[in-house]
C-alpha cells in the first residue's frame, strides 16, 4: 500500500510539472507572437499599431505566471520590448516617416 501512495504521489508530481510546462510554453508563445507583430509594425512603420501593440505586450509581460516570471526567457524579452519601444522609436520620427508626416503636415497648413 505504502509503494502504491508513493506511485501516485510521484505521478501527481510529474503531472502538476507537465501541466506547468506547457502552460508556460503557451503563454511564452503568445508573448513571442506579440513581440513579432510588435517588431513588424515597427519595421513597417505603423505607429499607431506598434503603440497599441506594445502596450498588449507589455500587458502579458507584466501578468505571467508566477514560475515563468524570473525565467530567462521572459527577462530577455523585456529587454528587447524595452529597447524596441524606447529606444529605437526616436529613429521613427527622425527618419523616412518624420518626413512623410512634416510633408502631410505642410500641406494641411
Amino acid at each position: 500500500m505504502l509503494t502504491s501512495l508513493r506511485h501516485h504521489s510521484d505521478l501527481r508530481q510529474r503531472t502538476y510539472e507537465a501541466e506547468l510546462t506547457s502552460t508556460s510554453l503557451q503563454y511564452l508563445s503568445k508573448c513571442k507572437a506579440k513581440y513579432l507583430e510588435l517588431s513588424r509594425l515597427l519595421e513597417e512603420q505603423h505607429l499607431p499599431n506598434a503603440v497599441t501593440t506594445g502596450a498588449e505586450l507589455q500587458q502579458l509581460l507584466d501578468s505571467c505566471p508566477s514560475p515563468l516570471n524570473r525565467s530567462k526567457a521572459i527577462l530577455d524579452l523585456r529587454v528587447h520590448t524595452f529597447y524596441i519601444c524606447n529606444l529605437s522609436l526616436p529613429d521613427y520620427f527622425t527618419g523616412p516617416y518624420a518626413t512623410q508626416q512634416g510633408e502631410r503636415a505642410g500641406a494641411i497648413a
